[in-house]
């Protein structure tokens, strides 16, 4: 399991935020439990089992705000 953390530091806000990652090498995305952001909505690959890049789209966070992005993935045999 993944957990990626975008904080804005300042006090004004910020806009236009995308996350990106991938799956890493040896492994592909388990659907269980889905692909998850707390702001926003989450992009890129969605299927059980494929590789690829994964992320979101969170728009406008304000200053000190915190938004997490959740992935899972399972070890290739």
């Amino acid at each position: 399991m993944y957990r990626i953390e975008a904080t804005n530091e300042g006090v004004s806000p910020v806009t236009s935020v995308v996350i990106n990652d991938t799956t890493p090498a040896f492994t592909t995305l388990s659907v269980a439990p889905t692909p998850a952001v707390s702001q926003g909505t989450t992009t890129g690959i969605s299927t059980n089992g494929t590789t690829g890049a994964l992320g979101a789209n969170v728009g406008t966070m304000t200053g000190g705000q915190v938004v997490n992005f959740t992935f899972s993935v399972k070890i290739d045999q």
